[in-house]
């Protein structure tokens, strides 16, 4: 049977909704909309600076009023650091300062070279523990976790203090001249490897925050997460999409961790470096590495794609990457 009920009586629920969509989207109105928006934004960032203003001296003067907050020389030995990607750069200088100012490390080194070097950097140093981590494979990281919890037994009210997620690489060069795989290959280290390596080493800090919740003598500061992630990860850089991408989801997920692990008494601190001079980006001799990226994925590129886009374009490039 045909219904009587009225057109305007059988409208579905969104369709008000709907109305104010079709409005927002109208080649004039829509404009307009988008400018008030914007404007009203302004205008009430302005309003709030001020306070934002005030409320950061309010921290800075009781920071300096607290004065030095690292722990005691004599306690930091029973406090553990887990570091990935250590075999160079950020890691590696983390490694070393922090196993030099006295805090048992476990250094997650992908190659066996890497962390050679890092124990004849060291110098023989008791607190630096190696340990062999490829944040791609379970088992690999599985190990590395046993280690440290072999050490957590030994007794002495040790605790693991911090986690630093820094293991990271870089793939680049147009969009359409990179394959698959270098998508895969950023993600899988640079966003599935902090999943991989925070969920088997939550179980640690959890038992931290229960000692600091617990009190007494000894009790430890707050536990927390360190992801190295990347200006990348907030700005979009083009001809570094893979990393871009990996490092935007890898920021999203310790944002949804911060909040998660909250009530645990568990931080999350994520740090966006920007261009520095690491072996991820400088070559030994010093020189930027975006013009070897670039090169790479040229020269394993289809004839055919190399002739559609011509040896200008390359060397374009390249000069971009080393002007940068």
């Amino acid at each position: 049977a045909v219904s009587t009920m009225p057109v305007a009586a059988r409208q579905p629920p969104g369709a008000a909704f709907n109305a104010v969509n079709v409005f927002l989207h109208h080649p004039v109105a829509g404009h307009i909309v988008e400018g008030l928006h914007w404007t009203l934004l302004c205008l009430a960032a302005g309003l709030v600076a001020p306070f934002v203003l005030a409320y950061k001296c309010v921290r800075a003067i009781r920071a300096a009023m607290a004065g030095e907050l690292e722990l005691a020389e004599t306690e930091r030995g029973r406090f553990g650091i887990f570091i990935s990607g250590c075999d160079s750069g950020f890691g590696k200088t983390a490694a070393l300062s922090l196993a030099g100012r006295g805090y048992t490390v476990f250094a997650g080194c992908l190659t066996p070279e890497g962390g050679a070097a890092l124990r004849e950097a060291a110098a023989g140093g008791e607190r630096l523990v190696p340990v062999a981590l490829d944040v791609t494979k379970d088992a690999s990281v599985d190990a590395a976790v046993a280690a440290v919890d072999e050490w957590l037994g030994g007794g002495g009210r040790r605790a693991l203090l911090s986690v630093v997620c820094n293991a990271g690489l870089a793939a680049g060069g147009p969009i359409d001249w990179l394959a698959m795989s270098d998508f895969e290959s950023n993600i899988n280290v640079n966003f599935y490897g902090v999943i991989r390596l925070t969920k088997a080493l939550l179980p640690a800090l959890k038992r931290t925050a229960a000692m600091r919740r617990a009190g007494g003598e000894g009790a430890p500061p707050q536990p927390r997460f360190v992801i190295n992630s990347s200006i990348a990860g907030k700005l979009p850089v083009a001809y570094l999409s893979p990393y871009s991408t990996s490092k935007h989801a890898c920021d999203t997920y310790a944002a949804c961790l911060r909040m998660e692990l909250q009530h645990f008494g568990i931080g999350v601190t994520t740090v966006l470096a920007s261009f520095h001079k690491t072996p991820l980006i400088v070559a030994a001799d010093g020189t930027f590495r975006g013009a070897d990226y670039v090169r790479k994925t040229w020269d394993r590129m289809a004839a055919s794609k190399q002739a559609e886009y011509g040896e200008a374009v390359l060397e374009c490039l390249e000069y971009s990457s080393d002007a940068l």
